[in-house]
């Protein structure tokens, strides 16, 4: 029996257009993409009804041709006018669910990864949801994408992520670009992290790099700007904080794939950190200590700072760590400079994370201290063993007390990261899984892992507890961030391994 002209809609489903298929226009979906398992999305006018896709202006071409020319004539790039695809605002709901899950993202991942003002979002989302921008609409669906537990039933959050990314592919084919969207890239990034999602992980985080540069937000005085100039300290003060939100995913993807490089350049010396988060929050200018100036721990800096110059020291020690130099003596020299900086480093923030009475913070400081952790074991790893680094000069003395101090670093950090572990679960144990972080979980592996090598190689089965209890924190972890799991599974066929 033929459908009705009520259940038909007026033009072709978008997935039927792209693969140049014949519709039957069927509603809520069509029969092609029912078969085959796919989102059938149709494009809806103001009053609800299907219709053709107008295409957006071009993207002024000029600003990739000429920066310097687009950049003498005043020009900006405007944002496009975009239709959504049909069931984009039903996936984020009305506007008491947007709410929801915006209270839900600032007391879960925002309290690790601050990167999206709190005031400014919430002053957007109290519109009606069918007034919100495109971009805006993104940025929600990455934020509830991210809040969703992983031990989803029914395989709501797999189709989430998926739909998630079309809705990237979308915008993108239309020309948009801007701090919203570049903002839900960057979410979408570290969930890819966050659950093992590789390549897409590293190739997206990449991507945001990439986005960023065209926008010029890394650097607003040194390049073309494709945007006016930000209106106000908070929403300055929100780029600045996706620039370091990059470095930050885009240096921590890299710890385990020591033959990928950067997707960004390192942050400048004279580079602004974060600002205090609770001045931000408000939309009041604070006091922002450089790059520079606050290596000094005694300098104060808020917790996402921390998290930042961290990542700096990483981003150093994985440098040190992948370069070749053929002057020996300057290699173990610069060692022995990055191991007094981030042992100094180390100090400074645990003492801080000790004193610490705000639970918020603590975890952004958890992190911080984990990434820290990272950079450590990635810079001993290469001296414990002297034929392991990339010099030819064997037998130098600076080489043996380079080995020393890689010994014993290695030794005391993995003891700290065992104590990290044991705070971690009792944190899971007392507050839950909502603010655990993902930057966590890579010390904790490095560190068991180097456990269970030293066991295997010396027979002290009486420090078997240790990698019980850091593969306990790991599992606590593996039920809100997958990568966990899959840590897990690499300790378990290590274990297994004859020594």
């Amino acid at each position: 029996m033929a459908q009705s002209a009520q259940t038909l809609a007026r033009y072709s489903c978008l997935t039927c257009r792209k693969q140049k298929r014949k519709c039957d226009k069927g509603l809520p979906a069509c029969s092609l993409c029912k078969k085959s398992g796919r989102i059938c999305e149709y494009i809806l006018d103001e009053a609800g009804r299907t219709r053709r896709e107008t295409r957006p202006p071009a993207f002024p071409a000029l600003f990739f041709l000429d920066a310097y020319t687009f950049g003498r004539r005043g020009l900006t790039v405007q944002i496009p006018e975009i239709e959504l695809p049909l069931g984009v605002l039903d996936h984020i709901g009305n506007t008491a669910q947007v709410q929801h899950d915006a209270d839900l993202y600032f007391t879960s991942i925002h309290t690790f990864f601050p990167i999206i003002s709190r005031l400014r979002i919430y002053q957007h989302i109290q519109d009606p949801v069918e007034s919100l921008k495109p971009d805006l609409v993104f940025l929600l669906y990455a934020m509830q994408l991210i809040c969703r537990p992983v031990e989803d039933a029914s395989g709501q959050v797999a189709e989430r992520y998926a739909s998630t990314k079309r809705l990237a592919s979308h915008l993108e084919s239309r020309h948009l670009l801007s701090v919203r969207f570049l903002q839900g890239l960057l979410l979408v990034g570290l969930y890819e992290m966050a659950h093992a999602i590789y390549p897409a992980g590293y190739l997206t985080v990449g991507h945001c790099a990439r986005v960023a540069g065209a926008m010029g937000i890394n650097n607003l005085k040194g390049v073309a700007q494709m945007f006016p100039s930000p209106r106000s300290v908070t929403e300055l003060e929100e780029m600045r904080r996706v620039t370091w939100g990059i470095i930050i995913l885009d240096r921590f993807v890299s710890i385990g794939a020591t033959n990928c490089g950067y997707a960004c350049e390192d942050a400048r010396p004279d580079q602004l950190l974060p600002m205090d988060e609770k001045s931000w929050e408000k939309g009041e200018p604070a006091p922002i200590p450089s790059l520079a100036i606050s290596c000094n721990t005694n300098i104060i800096a808020s917790p996402f700072a921390r998290t930042c110059q961290a990542s700096d020291l990483l981003s150093r020690i994985l440098r040190h760590v992948k370069d070749k130099h053929n002057d020996a003596q300057f290699y173990y020299e610069e060692a022995m400079l990055l191991h007094r900086t981030i042992e100094a480093f180390r100090a400074g923030i645990s003492h801080e994370l000790h004193n610490s009475t705000d639970r918020a913070s603590e975890m952004s400081l958890l992190t911080g201290i984990a990434i820290c952790y990272s950079a450590q074991i990635a810079l001993y790893d290469m001296y414990t063993c002297t034929e392991a680094d990339h010099t030819d000069s064997v037998g130098i003395p600076i080489q043996l007390e380079m080995q020393s101090i890689a010994l014993a670093g290695m030794h005391d950090v993995c003891g700290e990261i065992h104590g990290l572990a044991s705070k971690i679960s009792r944190t899971i144990e007392s507050d839950g899984l909502l603010k655990t972080s993902p930057f966590l979980c890579d010390c904790l592996y490095a560190a068991a892992i180097n456990f269970i090598w030293y066991i295997q190689e010396t027979g002290r089965s009486e420090l078997s507890h240790v990698v019980v209890d850091l593969k306990a924190a790991l599992a606590a972890l593996g039920r809100r961030w997958t990568v966990a799991n899959e840590y897990l599974k690499s300790l378990e066929s290590e274990e297994s391994r004859s020594p």
